[in-house]
C-alpha cells in the first residue's frame, strides 16, 4: 500500500503553530477501516484522505475521520485538505474558486489574498438539543444548566451543540472527550467556540 502523507498547520501563522492535520494523499486503495487505524496511529483530532471525485462538479473528494469515527464536513480538515490538494499540484476547474466533494455534498472554497475561505454546508442537525446532549455539553464546559438560555444544535458535520443567546456564548462537543477517555485515547479538550 503506497499513498502520500502532508501535515498541515491550519489557522497558525506558521509551522507548529496551528492546529494540525495530516492529509493522506492517493488514498485510493485504503480502506474505511484503513483509514480509521491511520487516523488512531496519527492521533490527531482528524486525518482527512483525499480521493478522486464522484460528483460531476467537484475538483476533489476528502473523507474526514476523527479518532472514534468518519465526519461528513468540518471546517479544519476542508481548509487543510484544500491546501494539501493544492500543494500535490491538484488543478482547479474554476480558477477562483475550489469545489470539494465530502458526506455533506459540495464545499465550495475560495482563494482569497493567500487564504482559503470556504461556504460551511447546510446543517445536518439543528432544533434543541435531547436533555441528555444538553447535559454533556454544560458538564463538558462547566456552565450550570440555568446559564444555557437557547441551547441548540448547530451541527454540519462535527456535531455542535451552542447556545447564542445564553451569557457565556459557548458551544461545545457533547460527547467526544468523555468516549475517546472511556476507550483510553488522546484527548485534548477542545476551545469553546465563542461569538
Amino acid at each position: 500500500m503506497v499513498f502520500g502523507m502532508q501535515m498541515v498547520d491550519v489557522f497558525g501563522a506558521g509551522p507548529l503553530a496551528g492546529n494540525p492535520l495530516a492529509v493522506i494523499t492517493g488514498a485510493e486503495a485504503l480502506s474505511t477501516e484503513d483509514m480509521q487505524r491511520l487516523t488512531r496511529w496519527f492521533n490527531l483530532s482528524e486525518t482527512a484522505f483525499l480521493l478522486p471525485p464522484t460528483h460531476p462538479q467537484a475538483d476533489y473528494r476528502v473523507r474526514i475521520f476523527t479518532l472514534d469515527r468518519e465526519m461528513p464536513f468540518a471546517g479544519h480538515p476542508t481548509l487543510g485538505s484544500c491546501h494539501a490538494w493544492l500543494t500535490a499540484e491538484g488543478m482547479p476547474r474554476n480558477e477562483t474558486e475550489i469545489i470539494q466533494e465530502c458526506g455533506a455534498g459540495l464545499v465550495s472554497i475560495r482563494r482569497e489574498a493567500g487564504r482559503l475561505c470556504f461556504a460551511a454546508p447546510p446543517l445536518i442537525r439543528s432544533g434543541a438539543p435531547s436533555e441528555a446532549a444538553l447535559a454533556d455539553a454544560l458538564r463538558f464546559l462547566g456552565i450550570a444548566p440555568e446559564e444555557a438560555l437557547d441551547a441548540a444544535w448547530i451541527d454540519n458535520g462535527p456535531g455542535v451543540v451552542g447556545d447564542p443567546a445564553g451569557q457565556r456564548r459557548a458551544c461545545a462537543f457533547p460527547d467526544a472527550g468523555e468516549k475517546l477517555v472511556a476507550q483510553g485515547r488522546h484527548w485534548r479538550r477542545r476551545p469553546t467556540c465563542r461569538w
